[in-house]
């Protein structure tokens, strides 16, 4: 009998065990899920991927854009702080960051250049690569989109700009090469030809859109007395064998490569252009033209104001070889309008121009500097 109860506690022992075993194997296991083909693929994707995944390039742009308006807003701003300015900063670096996430992207699409050369227009009263770098993103858009007349004109603007009318006149040539029937174009080539010291290029530019101009264009007979003024200093200066008389040179300016980074200084505040929320350069240069540019200028206008006899300008390519001649515009009354004085020194390079006689009323005249 005590044998037989000892066999029946063994076995219901034994059953107890069996089934704590079979409760335990049952558990869900949730710290080791079954992996399928296709989630261990994903697995390994993830832990293998160094990159977030490829957004579109409206995606980039649009989210420059927005940290682009903050930075706006908060540059308007006439009494920053130093946390104003380093927030701004901060703003204009994840813009750049941003746009520069899509073109490692997408290293094939113009607009995410353009952009780019958008944000640096935008900073170069504070950043002094920012022009550079504009130019060199809006020459990249435009070997990637050769057809866009916006790129070329931008480029144009900004080294205007920067004071370098040559390169300004290079690029503007290519506008009009590109839309050849806008007058626009053509007139704004001829303007900056005659900065750069192409007379003879401007003449040329000149002639063909008074050729172009309709019968009843009021702007005909201004051009026409241009046309005329450019035709007297060309014999003036007698430089029909000079480079000046030759069709804008077939090479290419030199581009500056883009900095691996943009040095950001705002002096006494942070000031962003205003408008930047576009994804292409304006059509229109906004910016005001600042007076240190003409101190490169080979040629401009002036004013004379009225009962003053003379007035300086100066200029930096004024030397001992070079001829300066000047043009009055309009009647100036039997005065005699001459260059004064020559300053060619190591100091302040300038000219004074004046008149024999004052006259009650303002005189505007044109100047070249020729060699």
């Amino acid at each position: 009998m005590k044998e037989r109860l000892t066999i029946i506690v063994a076995t219901i022992f034994a059953l107890g065990i069996i089934l704590s075993v079979t409760l335990v194997l049952a558990l869900p296991k949730n710290k080791q899920p079954i992996i399928t083909p296709l989630s261990k693929q994903r697995a390994q994707n993830q832990s293998s991927q160094t990159t977030p995944i490829a957004q579109s390039p409206s995606y980039y742009i649009n989210t420059s854009q927005q940290f682009l308006v903050h930075a706006e807003e908060k540059s308007q701003n006439q009494n920053q702080t130093e946390a104003d300015k380093k927030e701004i900063i901060i703003l204009v670096q994840s813009a750049l960051d941003t746009i520069g996430k899509g073109i490692n992207v997408y290293p094939q699409d113009d607009r995410l250049f353009t952009q780019r050369a958008k944000i640096y227009q935008g900073i170069i009263s504070f950043s002094p690569g920012a022009i550079d770098a504009a130019i060199s993103d809006l020459e990249q858009a435009r070997q990637l989109s050769p057809q866009n007349p916006v790129y070329p004109k931008t480029q144009s603007q900004l080294f205007t700009q920067k004071g370098d009318f040559q390169s300004a006149a290079y690029y503007a040539h290519l506008t009009y090469e590109i839309e050849p029937t806008n007058l626009e174009n053509l007139a704004n080539l001829g303007q900056i030809q005659i900065k750069a010291g192409q007379i003879n290029n401007a003449l040329q530019s000149y002639q063909k859109l008074f050729s172009l101009l309709p019968q009843d264009n009021p702007q005909r007979q201004s051009l026409q007395e241009e046309i005329k003024t450019l035709k007297n200093l060309l014999a003036k200066a007698n430089t029909e064998n000079s480079s000046n008389l030759q069709i804008i040179g077939e090479n290419p300016p030199e581009i500056k490569e883009i900095p691996s980074s943009i040095e950001l200084l705002p002096q006494e505040q942070a000031s962003l252009s205003q408008n930047l929320i576009i994804a292409a350069p304006k059509e229109e240069n906004d910016q005001s033209q600042d007076s240190q540019i003409n101190l490169n200028a080979i040629a401009g206008e002036a004013t004379l104001l009225a009962n003053k006899e003379e007035i300086k300008i100066i200029n930096n390519n004024i030397d001992d070889q070079k001829q300066i001649y000047i043009a009055p515009k309009g009647d100036i009354q039997n005065r005699i309008l001459y260059i004064k004085t020559k300053n060619a020194s190591d100091g302040e390079k300038y000219f004074v121009v004046a008149i024999n006689k004052s006259l009650d009323q303002d005189i505007q005249f044109k100047w070249w500097i020729i060699e």
